[in-house]
């Protein structure tokens, strides 16, 4: 059986998988028969970790783990509903929409408070509502794969039927031995097709990338037992979209905790603000919905010392039908309401664009 048709029966069962594919890979893995589960087993160390933007009581930490490796074997519907395990299961909540006034409104509060100056950047997010039928939900995993070489992409199905899927372009952390390897990604314009060396950024572009390779670079001189290396920034294509991209290359010298630099790390800059909690908490209080998985960071960890972490972006959430996505932008004293509801539509292109034709909006004043 192909793995496709592997994941659409899980799916169909209702039987929990993680499902993933690495970037610049076209090998699609399947770990399926395990479990959901908010604590780490002692002595597991091959495991798929999936976090929350923020930790809420819902929606914890959570880790994929027993999991079987998809081989090409043969499954049944009747092998698949003898799978019964305890695990944890997310509430299936729909996320509220926010139309385009309400989205601008909550913008210009956003940039009326950076006007004052304690807080440097907030990063507004939306919720655009789709029909995907179910049937066809597998079908734009697949299309994801193809069209998003670059991208990490994903499929997850807990065993009450709601299901989170995403092309994400970011790297949180990957670690190998003793090399890791963290990226600060932020500022966005749509893809003119020409050169990526001839690019011109703006200066609330090239502002907003300063502040998230700065915030990484000062969390890595503060970590002890490692060095690193920071490259220029380079403008990167993400699907219909361009970003800069600062790489940093860092090298451990010693037993490597990365829990804590991860804990550290995350939310980034580009993903929350500056300064970290202020941001926060503006959010919090700002944005209508809850991000849950959006802009946490989720990946499979496959030793003590190997790992493949990505911040969760271009993502959405499917509850039955439909699907809800997360879409969202950094705002600084120069952003300009209008033109940041322009950038969530363009990312929201990025998981759109493999829809089926027969998906019409749900949302009246979406576009």
């Amino acid at each position: 059986m192909q793995i496709i048709k592997a994941i659409a029966l899980l799916h169909q069962t209702k039987t929990s998988f993680v499902s993933y594919r690495l970037p610049q890979s076209q090998d699609v893995k399947l770990l399926y028969g395990g479990s959901f589960v908010e604590r780490l087993p002692e002595g597991i160390s091959n495991y798929f970790v999936v976090s929350p933007f923020d930790s809420y009581a819902d929606v914890p930490t959570l880790y994929y783990v027993s999991g079987e490796e998809f081989k090409g074997e043969e499954l049944t519907a009747e092998q698949l509903r003898k799978i019964v395990n305890a695990q944890f299961k997310p509430l299936a909540v729909k996320p509220i929409i926010s139309n385009k006034n309400d989205y601008l409104k909550q913008a210009q509060q956003i940039i009326t408070l950076l006007k004052e100056g304690e807080i440097k950047k907030i990063v507004l997010s939306r919720v655009v509502k789709k029909q995907l039928l179910k049937a066809d939900q597998t079908k734009v995993f697949e299309a994801l794969c193809d069209k998003y070489p670059e991208a990490f992409v994903y499929f997850l199905h807990f065993a009450n039927d709601v299901s989170w899927m995403g092309a994400t372009p970011e790297t949180l952390l990957t670690a190998k031995e003793n090399k890791a390897t963290t990226v600060a990604l932020a500022a966005t314009q749509r893809d003119k097709n020409i050169p990526l060396s001839e690019v011109v950024w703006g200066e609330k572009e090239q502002s907003e990338q300063g502040m998230v390779s700065d915030f990484i670079e000062n969390i890595l001189q503060q970590t002890d037992g490692v060095s690193y290396t920071r490259e220029a920034a380079t403008t990167v294509k993400a699907g219909p979209l361009l970003h800069l991209k600062t790489k940093f290359d860092i090298t451990i010298h010693r037993k490597f905790s990365w829990q804590q630099l991860v804990k550290q790390l995350h939310p980034t800059p580009a993903v929350c603000g500056l300064p970290q909690r202020a941001a926060l908490e503006k959010i919090l209080i700002i944005e209508p919905h809850k991000r849950y998985f959006y802009t946490g960071f989720l990946g499979p960890v496959t030793q003590d010392s190997e790992l493949q972490l990505f911040v969760n972006l271009r993502c959405m959430m499917l509850l039955d039908d439909e699907a809800y996505l997360f879409v969202g932008g950094g705002l600084t004293v120069l952003s300009d309401a209008h033109a940041e509801w322009e950038e969530t539509e363009s990312k929201a292109e990025t998981l759109l664009s493999v829809f089926p034709n027969n998906s019409p909006t749900l949302q009246d004043d979406a576009r």
